[in-house]
């Protein structure tokens, strides 16, 4: 028997935030705290291409499938798409302030990067409100906490000020969509794995960050 859909979207909620404890602890830890600037650089134009890719056409499609009832919900993700925008433009702009490229076109996607793409854009609404704003936003919290320790002071207060405030707001929104919608044991089940497959993938999101640039 399925789980009543509110209890369910809160339950998948703890199980993103226990897996961004684990990050925290085995992870996030193993980064190197004193950041240069080529590993500073590097970040923001990964971040730049994951805010664009991971984080528009997925709310897009969101936008474009969910019911004609749920138009309380489609202006919150409209809001969610502009902020997913100025996401890409603030680390675009502080990629080539560090001497980056901020262009997308010019960005060659890694294999973690095509990974993430991969478990985020998926067919159904209800399945990317999984994947991006239920797995992949809570644990984003914990690495954009991170960020905020061991990037750069400027870099620092792009992610901090411009970017993590609005992450919380993003959670809600895929609880909404799956407090609605995930009502039976089918469903349940598919984001269940779902979210499984985000955690591995996220696992190894950030490899550029756990070396000095010496030892890359």
């Amino acid at each position: 028997m399925a789980m009543d859909s509110y209890q369910f979207a809160k339950s998948m909620i703890q199980q993103a935030e226990e897996f961004g404890a684990y990050m925290d602890e085995h992870i996030l830890s193993e980064w190197n705290p004193e950041m240069d600037q080529a590993q500073n650089r590097s970040l923001m134009e990964t971040q730049a291409w994951r805010e664009f890719y991971l984080g528009v056409p997925t709310v897009a499609r969101e936008i474009d499938q969910l019911p004609d009832e749920d138009a309380d919900i489609k202006v919150l993700l409209a809001r969610q798409l502009a902020e997913e925008l100025l996401h890409w433009k603030v680390c675009a702009e502080r990629a080539e302030e560090l001497g980056g490229n901020g262009d997308l076109q010019a960005y060659k996607p890694s294999p973690e990067d095509q990974a993430m793409y991969k478990i985020t854009f998926l067919p159904e609404y209800w399945e990317i409100a999984a994947s991006l704003q239920i797995f992949g936003e809570t644990i984003l919290i914990h690495t954009f906490r991170k960020m905020v320790e061991v990037l750069d002071e400027r870099s620092a207060i792009v992610v901090r000020d411009e970017m993590l405030v609005h992450e919380g707001t993003h959670v809600r929104n895929g609880r909404l969509i799956l407090e609605r919608h995930a009502k039976t044991d089918k469903m349940q089940d598919a984001i269940r794995e779902i979210g499984q497959k985000k955690c591995d993938r996220v696992r190894n999101a950030y490899p550029c960050l756990l070396y000095t640039s010496d030892a890359a």
